[in-house]
């Protein structure tokens, strides 16, 4: 009925969509053309490549420290707005970095931001894996991750088109440093609904008191993995997927800018 308060399940999961769908401005913005902003300024095959295969590298390597950091929190809502604050910082960095280094140096500078980043990144996988585990019930789940994709997926189609007249409109590198800003924007816009989730099981948890060492948690993982052979099945054939779909990521932006303008 029209004016009947929403559930707090129902609250979260509102807050979650609308924040997945300010994604979009990102998704649409500084992650589909940053690498062919660097292509731009005169960036080398390896380096394109690196935009993408540095921040895989780092994720890969802080994944599991991550993973031990956000198991000993308390609120993981605020856990993922602060590593958001660096996160979409590095947005905004990329941005202004024209406007302080010229050349080269640009390029270098650009793809070590962009490696950082990807630290954060993986407390924020983590963090928000975790989040989604307590807003979206398992029964609810397919339906309202279905429904979210959806909207991330018209929200960067339609960013995409736009900031694509944006560069086609403005003069380099301007044009790029008012798409990465908006994609800045957008993210700290999703900040602000995603801080208003409430999960009060999540926050009245204590911290874990035991810490578990690295090499055995490890240990316990490929433990895990072998003792399911179904799954491990599934994460191989994934693997060979994923290995298909990025090998030639960074070839895209190459041949579209120099070989087809």
């Amino acid at each position: 009925m029209c004016g009947t308060p929403l559930s707090l399940e129902n609250r979260n999961i509102l807050l979650f969509s609308v924040d997945t769908a300010l994604q979009g401005l990102m998704m649409g913005g500084i992650f589909t053309f940053i690498s062919v902003f660097v292509v731009r300024l005169g960036a080398s095959k390896l380096q394109v490549s690196l935009v993408t295969s540095l921040p895989a590298i780092v994720l890969m390597l802080f994944s599991i420290p991550a993973g031990q950091f956000v198991q000993r929190q308390r609120d993981l809502v605020r856990v993922t707005n602060w590593t958001r604050v660096v996160h979409r910082g590095s947005f905004l960095l990329v941005a202004l970095l024209p406007f302080f280094v010229v050349g080269p140096v640009l390029v270098t500078s650009i793809l070590v931001v962009w490696a950082a980043k990807s630290v954060s990144s993986a407390v924020l996988e983590a963090s928000w894996m975790g989040v989604v585990a307590e807003v979206i019930p398992p029964a609810r789940r397919p339906k309202i991750n279905g429904m979210r994709w959806a909207v991330l997926s018209v929200v960067t189609a339609g960013a995409v088109a736009l900031f694509g007249l944006i560069l086609d409109r403005v003069s380099f590198p301007v044009n790029y440093q008012i798409v990465f800003t908006i994609s800045f924007v957008g993210g700290l816009l999703g900040m602000v609904f995603y801080s208003r989730i409430r999960i009060p099981e999540n926050a009245a948890q204590e911290p874990a008191v035991a810490r578990i060492p690295i090499r055995q948690q490890i240990r316990d993982y490929w433990g895990s993995v072998a003792g399911s052979p179904g799954y491990l099945r599934y994460q191989l054939t994934v693997s060979v997927l994923r290995v298909g779909l990025n090998l030639c990521t960074a070839l895209y932006s190459i041949y579209w800018i120099r070989h087809l303008d």
